[in-house]
């Protein structure tokens, strides 16, 4: 069965887009930038939720990384962008993804993949 959510969500880019083209005849910076952070929310819905291994472990971090910092820079790029809201938007998605100095375990990942429900019932043998 498709992911509705991810479809739908699909959609609402491609709407979003064409609306934005459809009101003033173009698309500028801020509008591109509406259009992108729609794009990595419907990535993050069907692609991310699909993955079973691999980059998987660490695709929630780099959404929410695209996401924050997609969300910063929409406030910030009207008029240009400077070094230091370069840097604002990079530091809004490292602090999304929880990054933070001397973590202390190698090996540190983003989010861990967690067994399913079928897997805990059959561990606890119900």
């Amino acid at each position: 069965m498709p992911n509705i959510k991810a479809w739908l969500q699909l959609l609402v880019a491609i709407l979003s887009a064409v609306y934005a083209q459809l009101t003033d005849g173009g698309i500028d910076t801020q509008e591109w930038v509406v259009v992108a952070g729609i794009g990595v929310g419907a990535f993050g819905v069907y692609v991310v939720g699909n993955m079973s291994s691999g980059i998987a472990e660490y695709a929630k971090g780099v959404v929410s990384f695209l996401t924050a910092g997609l969300s910063v820079l929409y406030v910030v790029i009207p008029g240009g962008l400077t070094t230091a809201e370069t840097i604002e938007v990079l530091l809004a998605g490292a602090a999304a993804i929880g990054l933070v100095v001397g973590v202390g375990e190698r090996g540190y990942r983003f989010s861990r993949q967690l067994p399913s429900v079928r897997e805990r019932v059959d561990e606890s043998g119900l």
